[in-house]
């Protein structure tokens, strides 16, 4: 009975500090923290922003690090002045070169259609259920671009909130294409 209680304090214990680890390990929460610095610092990319290929070598942010996550990882996961040199690219503005502005990098269309296009159709009338119409000029007309900024932020039913995903001008771009179905 007592090497039956042992057992169980002593597989607790390992469950424990295999638990403990994972919040307090930086390698295996560094994907998640990586994503929130490189998305928020005002050097990133915005094309790159949220892409687990930054770092890894599969799509969804499993298998191995490629050499910038590699290097990432050397630097202690900070955006060293050296790992900024040595990676330009993954910098907006480290090579030298003017940084792009957000107008000219994003694609509104593009996310539109990977993002909204099942839910509110390719053509902006609304694929399923109460979705709008947003070649309806009535219902663009009723509603102003704060209140689509809003919907688009904080989401809406099923819509997903985007506010953590896409800055405020990527969110404006978006209520500027939203507003075009309307005049085709």
């Amino acid at each position: 009975m007592r090497k039956g209680r042992i057992l169980k304090v002593v597989i607790c214990a390992i469950a424990l500090i295999f638990i403990d680890g994972l919040f307090h390990c930086p390698v295996l929460r560094a994907m998640p923290r990586f994503m929130e610095w490189y998305d928020a610092s005002p050097d990133a990319k915005p094309e790159m922003k949220s892409k687990c290929t930054l770092c890894h070598i599969n799509n969804d942010g499993s298998g191995s690090l490629n050499e910038f996550g590699q290097a990432f990882a050397e630097h202690g996961y900070r955006f060293t002045p050296e790992l900024r040199q040595a990676y330009p690219d993954m910098f907006a503005g480290a090579s030298g070169a003017a940084p792009t502005t957000v107008a000219q990098t994003f694609d509104a269309k593009k996310f539109f259609m990977d993002h909204c296009a099942a839910c509110h159709g390719n053509d902006g009338k609304g694929a399923l259920g109460n979705t709008p119409d947003f070649t309806d000029a009535s219902w663009n007309q009723s509603k102003s671009d704060t209140e689509l900024v809003e919907t688009i932020k904080a989401g809406r039913g099923l819509m997903p909130t985007w506010k953590e995903k896409l800055s405020s001008e990527q969110i404006q771009a978006m209520v500027k294409f939203v507003r075009q179905f309307a005049r085709k």
